[in-house]
């Protein structure tokens, strides 16, 4: 179901408030699913990811930037994130069951 013209409003209003912390929310996101989901782990194994390196930092920025780039194009997050999504589901190889890979990958 699509948002209202005052939901997205409301959306874009709360991500004004976070995207100034992008890269400390996103750490404090990453360090919790490592904490959470050890297993998610190994998607990461020759990189620095202890709570507060300077890798878990820029890649929960990255995160939280996609999360924005969603918030901005509420009305075809799909097209908005394709790139993201064939990105890990071709080159990085993520499990699809841990990272839903949608119909417009298969189509690029």
């Amino acid at each position: 179901m699509p948002l209202s013209k005052a939901e997205k409003t409301i959306l874009l209003a709360v991500w004004e408030r976070i995207s100034p912390y992008i890269e400390e929310f996103g750490a404090q996101a990453l360090t919790r699913m490592f904490r959470c989901f050890p297993e998610t782990k190994i998607y990461f194994h020759e990189k620095n990811i202890d709570p507060g390196s300077s890798y878990v930092r820029n890649q929960g920025g990255k995160i939280v930037t996609a999360i924005g780039t969603a918030v901005q194009n509420a009305d075809n997050i799909q097209e908005a994130l394709a790139d993201l999504c064939c990105l890990h589901a071709y080159r990085i190889r993520v499990d699809p069951v841990n990272f839903q890979v949608s119909q417009h990958c298969y189509q690029t």
